[in-house]
C-alpha cells in the first residue's frame, strides 16, 4: 500500500447514531489499520455511537469528539460522523486519556504527553514525520493550559488539534477514547 492510500477518509450524514457508524465505518475501514479519528454532531445519542465504534473497530486505537459541525468528504455539515482510518504500515500512534481537567496540573500534563511521545511503540530511535493530536473537552476552560503542558511535553514534535463542541449549546462537550465519551478530559 501507497501512502497516497494510507488514508481513508468518510462522513456519513445519517441521523441514526448506529446507521452513521456502520456507513462511516464502510468507506474509511481498510486492513490493519493503526487508529481511526472521528468527529461527531452532539445530537447523536453518543451511548449508541460509542458502543457501535466498539462493534466495527475491535483492536483498533479509536479516538474522537463533539463537535460545532463536521467537515468531511461531502463537505461542511450539521448532525454528521466524518473521519479518517489511517494504516498502520504508515502510521505508528500511541493514544492516551487525560481526565480530570478541572485539577489539570502542568507538570502531570508534560508527563503525559512525554510518555506518549516517548512511548516504545512509536519511537524507533529515529524521529522521523510526525504530529501530535489533541482534543480537548472545550468547557473545561482548561483549553491553553493542557496545550501548554502537552507542547512542552513534545518538545519540537508539532501539536494540532482543538476543542470539542457540541453544535453551539454550550452544554456538554465530550472526547472519545478507548470506547466511551469522556467530559472534563483531553486525548
Amino acid at each position: 500500500m501507497d501512502v497516497v492510500h494510507a488514508c481513508r477518509s468518510a462522513q456519513s450524514c445519517a441521523v441514526d447514531a448506529a446507521a452513521a457508524v456502520r456507513e462511516f465505518h464502510a468507506g474509511v475501514v481498510q486492513p490493519d489499520m493503526s487508529v481511526v479519528i472521528f468527529f461527531c454532531s452532539s445530537h447523536y445519542d453518543l451511548d449508541v455511537l460509542a458502543s457501535e465504534m466498539c462493534a466495527c473497530f475491535p483492536g483498533v486505537t479509536v479516538v474522537g469528539c463533539t463537535t460545532a459541525g463536521e467537515i468531511g468528504p461531502v463537505g461542511y455539515r450539521d448532525w454528521s460522523l466524518s473521519g479518517t482510518s489511517f494504516a498502520r504500515a504508515h502510521f505508528s500512534v500511541q493514544a492516551g486519556l487525560l481526565s480530570g481537567l478541572a485539577n489539570f496540573d502542568l507538570d502531570a500534563g508534560r508527563r503525559f504527553a512525554y510518555a506518549l511521545y516517548d512511548a516504545p511503540e512509536v519511537y524507533d530511535g529515529r524521529r522521523r514525520n510526525g504530529f501530535a493530536l489533541m482534543l480537548v473537552d472545550g468547557l473545561s476552560v482548561r483549553e491553553e493550559l493542557v496545550a501548554r503542558a502537552f507542547q512542552d511535553g513534545l518538545g519540537n514534535l508539532p501539536l494540532v488539534g482543538g476543542s470539542a463542541g457540541d453544535d453551539l449549546r454550550f452544554a456538554k462537550t465530550q472526547v472519545y477514547f478507548d470506547g466511551a465519551f469522556h467530559e472534563d478530559a483531553a486525548a
